[in-house]
């Protein structure tokens, strides 16, 4: 086994003084961490990610050092004096990075108030100064060793556990300054006025869902639209005075919603069914509207009134120029929606048991 640089005398007296330099900083920088007690602590598990690589990078580095000579740099003592070099600029950069962050740096992930974006000092060429200088000590480490296998561990392993905590501070960071954005904003309401902000962001979330709405022409057999026909007679069955026997109403069979015959229109919600409506076309006008149904959880979304628009357009393509349609009594909602959609009561034209209005629109 070839003597590695670090091995002599001088060279380690001088690596093992870096390396005790670094160490005695990093536990200077806990204690002050564990002393703080500012801020609100997060749970996260990155910390203990940190800390497996850089030990595993640091082990797997020294490990390979002493068990890989094949892969031994050639004149070892150029690299060892960069990477001793270069582990003493990664402790310097990181020292300033924590003098700069003063009380708002910690080694655990805290929010603490008034924490902002920090643009001083190394903070202006660096946007993560701390971790930069660890990943320059590290692969100085990694290079002093004199050995290739030693410089990518060294500095790949701890990187990747550093990349992650990264991620998770920055988040963290984020989501504060959301909070602060927030607060900020609705200080200065009035409870009131908070009300309406809160009924404003309400009817924005309502629009923006419907707008994810698409309705189409189905046939009825398939699942989704027999879950829709299914929770209407049982919504129905619930709700009427008599109940509802599917049996005993004008017929609306499958055949009798497919084209030509008829069809169906399925409204979904992100690929789930939401609600239906059918016309029966019986190849000529005049034309009949059917099984109008939305679901309890996407009412308020306009899907009922969208429904009835797009099957007055399928009527209208198809010759009609009036569409008709029957409701029940206890349907006061369905009946609301068809008035103020241009539907006028008439005189009853067909024998439907379960129907007390009937309702005409000229298209």
């Amino acid at each position: 086994m070839s003597t590695l640089p670090f091995d002599q005398p001088g060279a380690r007296i001088a690596f093992d003084l870096v390396v005790g330099v670094f160490v005695l900083s990093e536990l200077r920088i806990q204690l002050r961490s564990a002393r703080s007690r500012t801020g609100s602590r997060l749970p996260e598990r990155s910390l203990v990610v940190v800390q497996a690589t850089v030990l595993g990078g640091l082990g797997g580095a020294v490990l390979l050092a002493r068990r890989a000579p094949g892969l031994a740099m050639g004149n070892g003592w150029p690299p060892f004096v960069a990477g001793v070099v270069l582990m003493c600029a990664g402790i310097a950069i990181r020292q300033w990075a924590v003098a700069t962050l003063g009380r708002f740096f910690t080694i655990d992930v805290r929010v603490q108030s008034g924490q902002t974006v920090v643009e001083d000092g190394p903070y202006r060429w660096v946007r993560h100064p701390s971790y930069t200088g660890l990943i320059l000590a590290f692969t100085g480490f990694g290079l002093a060793l004199g050995n290739w296998g030693s410089l990518v561990v060294a500095a790949v392993v701890p990187t990747a556990g550093l990349v992650y905590r990264i991620h998770f501070e920055e988040r963290a960071l984020l989501d504060r300054r959301s909070d602060e954005l927030a607060r900020s904003l609705l200080d200065p309401l009035s409870e009131a006025q908070r009300e309406r902000l809160v009924d404003a962001m309400g009817v924005v979330e309502r629009l923006l869902t419907a707008g994810l709405v698409d309705v189409a022409i189905e046939d009825p057999r398939t699942p989704a639209a027999r879950f829709c026909l299914r929770s209407y007679y049982t919504e129905l069955d619930a709700r009427f005075d008599t109940g509802f026997d599917p049996g005993r109403a004008i017929s609306t069979t499958a055949e009798e919603l497919t084209e030509p015959a008829g069809l169906l229109l399925v409204a979904r919600l992100r690929g789930e069914p939401i609600g239906c409506g059918a016309l029966k076309l019986q190849g000529s006008p005049p034309f009949y509207l059917k099984r109008m149904w939305v679901a309890p959880g996407a009412r308020g979304l306009g899907v009922g009134r969208r429904l009835l628009r797009e099957l007055e357009d399928q009527a209208r393509k198809r010759g009609a120029e009036v569409v008709y349609l029957e409701t029940n009594k206890t349907l006061t909602e369905a009946a609301s929606l068809y008035r103020s959609s241009g539907y006028v009561e008439v005189e009853p034209f067909n024998d439907e048991p379960y129907a007390h209005h009937w309702f005409q629109k000229r298209l």
